[in-house]
């Protein structure tokens, strides 16, 4: 039996969001993805596991994370649900008000010094964004979007790239297996730097999938690297009620190239407590 879940939640946050996005077209078909990602390659054992979601319409698709976005609606209904939290060389967890800095959270409570852990290396992050991806199935231009906290103000800054995407040379296997109560058949290919073994289906003739995965006679309902590091597996797939696949206008993006926006997360990652702005003037040297 297939499984079929409709997101009304989604539904009832999406009235808020049309105020601040452009819309560019709407969704025929959802598909909601179980992801599992080693994001630190030093502790390959734990796995952050989210839920993800990917658009289909008839000109553009969008995929991005189903659970960031929920928490960044509400967010945005009720700020003051989100405050900054700190531990003190004691121990202590402290939260500030609503709208606080970490400095003026810091310097209001007394503390001189913040334990931030031990530091990580550039070697231990893993190349996969978790952004906003927006694709134009005509031309085949992608436009990413993504969020990099600075921990120092704990304000978050915006920042997008656009690139022409190359679709995946595949080669199709007969195997077959069941993903989400579909019958699906198997397919593998070196793409981004991994190789990765997918499974679609030829009853939801669709050339699309999760992440950048695409160009398949069928739409493409679990992905996994051969390194273990990523899965994606379908959880419910829908006929949509045309669900808005739309362009952030509220926020200000900074345009950066492919490259400086990995290294500028990668920079992040490594320094979570040096300023966004240091990072930022660094890379563009």
């Amino acid at each position: 039996m297939k499984k079929n879940i409709t997101l009304f939640i989604t539904g009832l946050l999406m009235v808020n969001q049309l105020c601040y996005s452009q819309m560019l077209d709407k969704a025929q078909i959802e598909v909601l993805y179980d992801s599992k990602m080693v994001t630190n390659r030093l502790e390959p054992e734990r796995k952050t596991k989210d839920e993800v979601i990917l658009l289909i319409g008839s000109k553009y698709t969008a995929y991005f994370s189903f659970m960031n976005y929920i928490a960044d609606s509400l967010k945005k209904e009720n700020p003051a649900e989100y405050m900054p939290q700190i531990t003190d060389d004691n121990g202590r967890t402290i939260t500030g008000k609503s709208n606080e800095t970490l400095g003026e959270l810091t310097d209001r409570n007394g503390i001189s010094s913040i334990k931030i852990g031990k530091p990580r290396t550039k070697s231990s992050y893993n190349q996969y964004n978790k952004g906003h991806y927006l694709i134009n199935r005509k031309s085949n231009e992608l436009m990413f979007s993504d969020i990099v906290f600075d921990m120092q103000s704990m304000q978050i800054n915006y920042f997008s790239y656009t690139e022409i995407l190359e679709k995946p040379k595949w080669e199709i296997s007969t195997d077959t297996d069941t993903v989400a109560g579909y019958r699906c058949q198997k397919a593998t290919t070196n793409y981004g730097g991994r190789d990765w073994t997918v499974w679609f289906t030829n009853e939801i003739p669709v050339s699309e999938g999760p992440w950048k995965l695409r160009g398949l006679p069928g739409l493409i309902l679990k992905a996994e690297t051969a390194d273990g590091e990523i899965s994606l597996t379908a959880t419910s797939i829908i006929r949509s009620f045309g669900r808005t696949i739309a362009k952030d206008q509220e926020n200000n993006y900074r345009e950066l190239s492919k490259k400086d926006l990995f290294k500028l997360t990668k920079e992040a990652w490594q320094n979570p407590y040096r300023p966004i702005e240091y990072n930022f003037i660094e890379i563009l040297k």
